[in-house]
């Protein structure tokens, strides 16, 4: 499971970066979209097969990789005893009533992935499973993930989709007071501000993560009663330096900030409430990223059906949300020693009054649930 996890960090940076060209807020979930992928190259071969393992960075000689997701997949789905968090990722496949796929191929879906299997009519009721897909969606998003789809988006030629979809709702280990929050600015340009509500704490609990990285400054906000996940907000030093930053994005510099994090025993952290919603076509990114076979006719999926040159990818798409309050957050998608604190007598302060990035991560694992960034809070 760890290379799978380097992995999939991999993943989230190279498609970060990708990403970061479109303007506005942005949030993906790499988990997810592993996870889907991870379906689909099971049941690709050869040369399909390869560009999808070099897009999700998988390294050389893997064989276990489908046992290696599976294990992060039941890894991340374990809710605490106390409730202080909720996670979960699931899979299914969408089949055309009367299509066949490999034993092979259902046995690796229900028995690696626990993929929940389903026969739908995309030919004769289009419609019909377009409703039943979005109700799936929606249903484990916990209602966040709507109307993903359109009957426009399932032609009558179509024979098997592919979903995966993620939720994590999970509480501060330490709450913001509501009634410390309140209106304040957030420079969203050099000329231009607006009023956002700000939450503010003054912690003396040294829960909290502080790293110093010159030309930014980085805040773990750990979740759940054992910390098991934490949110970490990237905050540049100069209000215009977020594309600076995250141009210096990778999955190896983000292994280096880890050990470097001290927990003060005093921080004041003020930060906005926000929502974030971003809906993504693939299609061109995938390929980009290097697996353009998987959306040509000449793909080799042969590993689903047994027959090469049959199927191929003609849409993938991806949808995400989050919601950060007081409580917590709620996320949903649908694929060095440390030195001793050093601050004297003024606790560090933690001003995200400007654009920043930000990621949600297991703390056990390491592993990068989602990732994105804030321009502007009031813009969902």
């Amino acid at each position: 499971m760890p290379a799978i996890v380097r992995a999939n960090n991999a993943f989230a940076m190279a498609l970060y970066q990708r990403l970061r060209t479109r303007p506005g807020n942005l949030l993906v979930s790499p988990a997810c979209l592993s996870a889907g992928l991870a379906l689909i190259r099971a049941g690709a071969r050869d040369e399909t097969a390869r560009q999808i393992a070099r897009v999700l960075h998988l390294p050389d000689g893997l064989g276990q990789a489908d046992h290696a997701y599976a294990a992060l997949i039941r890894d991340l789905n374990a809710d605490a005893e106390d409730r202080s968090y909720q996670i979960r990722l699931a899979n299914a496949t969408w089949v055309q009533g009367g299509y066949p796929l490999l034993d092979s191929y259902r046995a690796t879906l229900e028995e690696d992935f626990a993929t929940e299997g389903h026969r739908v009519d995309f030919s004769g009721r289009p419609e019909e499973a377009c409703r039943v897909i979005n109700a799936w969606t929606e249903s484990r998003t916990g209602g966040k993930i709507a109307g993903m789809l359109r009957p426009a988006d399932l032609p009558s030629s179509t024979r098997l989709a592919l979903t995966s979809s993620l939720y994590l709702r999970a509480s501060w280990r330490q709450r913001f007071r509501r009634e410390r929050t309140r209106q304040d600015r957030f420079r969203v340009g050099p000329d231009e501000a607006v009023d956002v509500p700000m939450m503010n704490d003054h912690s003396y609990s040294s829960v909290h993560g502080d790293y110093d990285g010159g030309s930014f400054q980085a805040l773990e906000l750990p979740c759940g009663s054992g910390s098991e996940f934490a949110m970490v907000v990237v905050l540049p030093r100069e209000s215009d330096g977020l594309a600076d930053v995250e141009a210096t994005l990778t999955s190896e510099s983000l292994d280096s900030w880890w050990p470097r994090f001290r927990q003060p025993e005093e921080i004041i952290i003020e930060l906005p409430k926000y929502r974030i919603r971003t809906d993504v076509s693939l299609n061109h990114l995938l390929s980009e990223m290097g697996m353009p076979l998987a959306f040509d006719s000449q793909a080799d999926f042969s590993g689903i059906n047994g027959k090469s040159r049959d199927l191929f990818l003609s849409e993938a798409r991806h949808a995400t949300f989050l919601d950060v309050h007081e409580e917590g957050i709620e996320a949903a998608a649908a694929m060095d020693a440390i030195s001793p604190d050093a601050y004297g007598e003024e606790p560090p302060v933690f001003r995200a009054d400007h654009p920043f990035l930000f990621l949600i991560r297991d703390t056990r694992s390491r592993c990068i649930v989602f990732l994105g960034r804030v321009v502007n809070p009031l813009e969902q």
